[in-house]
């Protein structure tokens, strides 16, 4: 998230689209990674199933990352989808890389959060 944040202003520059889509990324990003940090989802404040909740979040966290993964693979690849620079193949940065590496991780630790929340099935 801090990665977006970083590069806000600069795509802002470039077409206030681009400019919004970073500052929601980083915000978002941000946002979620600290409530995972803080264990946000705490059954003293959250009425029902708190595990199912946590799982949700966890799926959504793992799928909204996947799909900026997606997004930065076809920004690089074939080109920005709309606005002015769309079409346009985009260079890959060093921070980039940062970004990017970070969001592989949170995907992966969030796939292990999914496994070891599941539900037990019970016999009997």
């Amino acid at each position: 998230g801090g990665a977006h944040g970083l590069v806000t202003q600069q795509h802002f520059l470039e077409w206030w689209g681009y400019g919004a889509f970073f500052l929601v990324t980083a915000v978002c990003l941000i946002g979620f990674g600290l409530a995972l940090i803080t264990n946000a989802v705490d059954p003293r404040y959250m009425p029902g199933d708190v595990n199912r909740i946590r799982r949700l979040m966890y799926a959504l966290g793992a799928i909204g990352n996947i799909g900026i993964l997606g997004l930065y693979v076809l920004t690089r690849t074939g080109g920005i989808p709309l606005g002015p620079g769309s079409g346009s193949v985009e260079s890959v940065g060093a921070i980039d890389v940062v970004a990017k590496a970070a969001e592989l991780l949170a995907v992966a630790g969030l796939a292990v959060l999914l496994v070891k929340t599941r539900p037990r099935r019970t016999t009997g």
